[in-house]
């Protein structure tokens, strides 16, 4: 591992990163390919992408389960990259874009399945995502 930031950033976040839902595994790889704080969003995008591949393979195999779960860990994936990254505010916005569209491919697959609400408010409306309670 390369940089000051980046040591400090790894250093800092690394309980929180396993905390929400990366995997160690995939934690290692992703800080084991970069040396600049500069390659953090590209490098966690790159897994994600890789998560949300794994999940189009499983849907189209009929194993929903799977690819609920690997299109969840893209959208931690594409958190987790976004969440540090200030350089460039489009490039941020794609990557929290690709983030909720990976989490609405997940959610008819989850236990309980999730759904989008619309929110409005003050003449405008906001869609926020929630599971539907079990009862």
């Amino acid at each position: 591992m390369g940089d000051d930031l980046l040591q400090e950033t790894v250093r800092l976040r690394y309980p929180r990163l396993l905390a929400s839902g990366v995997d160690e595994n995939d934690a290692q790889t992703v800080l084991g390919r970069i040396t600049r704080f500069d390659d953090w969003c590209a490098a966690w995008v790159a897994m994600a992408e890789a998560h949300e591949r794994l999940g189009e393979e499983a849907l189209r195999e009929g194993r929903t389960v799977t690819a609920g779960e690997a299109f969840v860990r893209a959208a931690i994936y594409y958190h987790t990259g976004q969440s540090v990254y200030f350089d460039d505010p489009a490039e941020k916005r794609r990557v929290q874009e690709r983030q909720r569209d990976a989490y609405r491919k997940a959610m008819p697959f989850l236990c309980p399945p999730g759904q989008q609400l619309e929110v409005p408010f003050e003449g405008t409306s906001a869609t926020t995502s929630r599971t539907r309670s079990v009862r």
